[in-house]
């Protein structure tokens, strides 16, 4: 049974019997709210106006990969710390350490096991659980979000030098 602040989860998935699985598995873990997704683009656009207490992503979807979908997630102001568990059919390592890179809560490999699954769960909602202190929130900040705050850092840089670099290419505006 999960904890009572954890109950709305997004999966994303692009095998529809995956999807199945995940969502069955979630709904006995407790999640009382579980939202489907086969694209990741989708997914964040129904997370970034709805939040959630969990987001389950494939690696490989198409035409946003998981590894966007999580760094899109841990650039979010609302969305950052959301626990994020990631699956992958490749038993690729790069994926594994690029996901680890970008802040993901778990990693698992498929076929996933229901037990494996549902221990992943536990982690993520182990991770979930409000800091009880400053010193917690600084030391889970640091323990979690150093990687994922670089890369939001350099997004947001590379972001903020593409406007300016916009605005000086327009014309300046004109008024009447």
């Amino acid at each position: 049974m999960m904890k009572p602040h954890l109950s709305h989860a997004v999966i994303v998935d692009d095998d529809r019997s995956s999807l199945e699985a995940m969502g069955f598995l979630l709904r006995r873990a407790g999640f009382t709210r579980v939202a489907r997704f086969a694209r990741a683009d989708e997914a964040l656009a129904y997370v970034k106006r709805h939040g959630a207490d969990l987001i389950v992503s494939d690696f490989q979807t198409a035409p946003m990969n998981g590894l966007a979908f999580l760094r899109a997630v841990r650039c979010h102001p609302r969305l950052w710390r959301a626990p994020f568990l990631m699956v992958a059919a490749s038993r690729d390592e790069t994926q594994w350490k690029l996901s680890i890179e970008f802040g993901v809560t778990e990693f698992l490999f498929k076929p996933l096991s229901a037990r494996d699954f549902r221990d992943a769960i536990a982690t993520c909602a182990d991770a979930a659980s409000p800091p009880r202190s400053a010193r917690e929130i600084v030391r889970t900040g640091l323990a979690t979000g150093i990687a994922s705050a670089a890369v939001c850092a350099s997004a947001l840089k590379r972001k903020a030098f593409l406007r300016l670099a916009a605005a000086r290419d327009d014309p300046a505006p004109r008024t009447r």
